[in-house]
């Protein structure tokens, strides 16, 4: 692989204890200037319904695509609308001016103009959509994100005080990079990382800037406090027969709760030499790369310094017309210690991407290394029912009916493969319905009954002093050992059946500004 796949960071953001996940996102203000944007516009297959709650001073509603019809909610300011829509309970984004009777409305990369329906004897529409509006509590156990207070959480920009090799600066050509030979241990490098083992977690600070330029910027590590700036972690999960299992996890910062949320999490199961999208290397491979330049390709030993530590390291560069992409491995332990790219796109745009290597520890989570029998890699399919909740202080909350199937196709040693198939019940309109497919670690599914019954309510497993995140032992509820994840604003919960330590119940639940979004899923037997 030439180059470290740089994330692209979403503002949708991922809930879930062990990777299986329900998405929530950020709900809009509560403030509203207008009432223009009520009523139905449409234009093919494409219908938006909204109508406007007085009392909260939001927007409800829904859009049709076609068969297939998703919850809306928003608010207008200055002149636009601004919300969301629901497609397998994960938010996506959505956008809408009006001009007279034409609504030009933006979602998912889509641009539609859609036109208001008037209805017989009336210059607008009169049709508006029903849509729950109660606040019904979960029948199973009740998930509190709120962790109580915590110190701010820093979120260093590069160059600001707290980075690392290079100054905290993306490391783009340097001419003299301070050469050191290659490190003399007395015997042969590594094949594999020893990063590379069950439990092990990496860090990594990542940041972006893009901008109308027209040219690559004369400093080119000028990243601004515009840039968008956040965690990547990599769990690895279990390494066995050469193949590595590993959960990523993207974190953005919430300014306001001076703390940080997962955006997305992926598993993934690749060779445990590569190290998945280039967060670690084969030690013996990088001794064994010669210096020197050939091509676009520049490689160079260097000593660096990263986080008041200097490493024994390698750089390659790769040089093309419009674009510089270094990467930077510690010759020891293979792993990544920093990527950087700068480039300019054909429509002037430069972009910069920085990625810098923050620490790496060893889990202790109990259920590392666990084996499943054949009574859970023989499972086929297993059905969940619940609901969906947001709520926005002082002004609504809506709730709306929610199965979820799941069908097993795989389960390995480490890792499920599965498909889920949710459907969303939004009030007296048509249900939304959707399939995804994932990669998802095994605790997502079964937990060993041993280890289950060898914890004990309010013991802390793991509390990460980056994320904040803490994992914990809820406690017991109607046969299930209920297991928690949560920092500040965000958290997961998981029951599993004390008897089979199959899974039992999910909770997940968000805080965002004003919003806190709850899902609870019971699986039915």
């Amino acid at each position: 692989m030439r180059s470290v796949c740089a994330r692209i960071i979403s503002v949708i953001a991922t809930l879930g204890l062990g990777g299986l996940a329900v998405t929530v996102a950020p709900s809009a203000s509560v403030a509203a200037s207008t009432r223009s944007f009520e009523g139905s516009f449409a234009a093919n297959r494409t219908n938006l319904q909204l109508r406007y709650d007085a009392s909260s001073s939001h927007y409800l509603g829904t859009l049709r695509l076609g068969n297939d019809v998703f919850p809306v909610d928003g608010s207008v300011a200055t002149d636009t609308f601004t919300g969301r829509y629901l497609q397998n309970a994960q938010p996506v984004p959505l956008k809408a001016t009006l001009a007279a009777d034409i609504l030009t409305v933006t979602y998912g990369g889509i641009s539609e103009t859609l036109r208001r329906v008037v209805t017989a004897g009336s210059s607008r529409s009169t049709t508006t959509p029903k849509i729950s509006a109660r606040s019904i509590s979960p029948s199973g156990f009740v998930f509190k994100a709120t962790d109580g207070p915590r110190s701010a959480f820093p979120i260093p920009l590069p160059g600001g005080g707290g980075g690392g090799g290079d100054g905290g600066q993306i490391p783009l050509p340097n001419p003299n990079p301070n050469p050191v030979p290659a490190p003399k241990t007395g015997k042969a490098a590594a094949k594999v990382s020893p990063l590379a083992r069950a439990g092990m977690r990496l860090t990594f600070f990542l940041g972006s800037s893009t901008r109308q330029t027209g040219a690559v910027p004369v400093n080119p590590n000028d990243v601004t406090a515009s840039a968008g700036a956040g965690y990547t972690q990599v769990n690895v999960l279990d390494v066995t027969n050469g193949q590595a299992t590993a959960e990523v996890r993207q974190y953005l910062p919430d300014s306001t709760l001076n703390t940080i949320y997962v955006t997305t999490t992926s598993t993934s199961v690749f060779p445990a030499e590569a190290g998945g999208e280039g967060y670690w290397r084969s030690p013996a491979a990088l001794a064994a790369t010669k210096d020197g330049a050939k091509g676009d390709e520049t490689v160079v030993r260097l000593s660096y310094p990263l986080d008041g530590k200097t490493y024994n390291a390698i750089r390659t560069t790769f040089t093309a017309t419009n674009s510089t992409t270094q990467q930077t491995y510690d010759l020891d332990s293979g792993v990544l210690l920093s990527y950087g790219f700068n480039g300019t796109g054909a429509n002037g745009t430069t972009q910069v991407v920085q990625m810098l290597f923050k620490g790496a520890r060893q889990l202790r989570l109990p259920w590392t290394g666990q084996r499943p029998g054949t009574d859970v890699t023989g499972l086929r399919s297993l059905t969940f029912t619940g609901q969906y909740t947001t709520t926005v202080d002082g002004a609504y909350s809506s709730t709306w009916s929610m199965t979820q199937d799941w069908n097993i196709t795989k389960v390995d040693v480490a890792s499920v493969q599965l498909e889920q198939n949710t459907t969303l019940m939004i009030g007296n309109t048509n249900p939304s319905q959707s399939k995804t497919a994932l990669t998802t670690g095994l605790p997502s599914l079964w937990v060993d009954p041993r280890i289950l019954g060898a914890l004990r309510t309010g013991q802390v497993l793991d509390d990460d002093p980056i994320t904040h995140a803490k994992v914990s032992i809820l406690g017991t509820q109607n046969g299930m050992l209920v297991i928690g994840e949560k920092n500040e604003i965000q958290g997961g919960a998981a029951g599993y059946d004390m008897r089979t330590g199959l899974i039992s119940a999910l909770q997940t639940q968000q805080r965002l500004g004003p919003a806190t979004t709850t899902v609870f899923l019971q699986r039915t037997m």
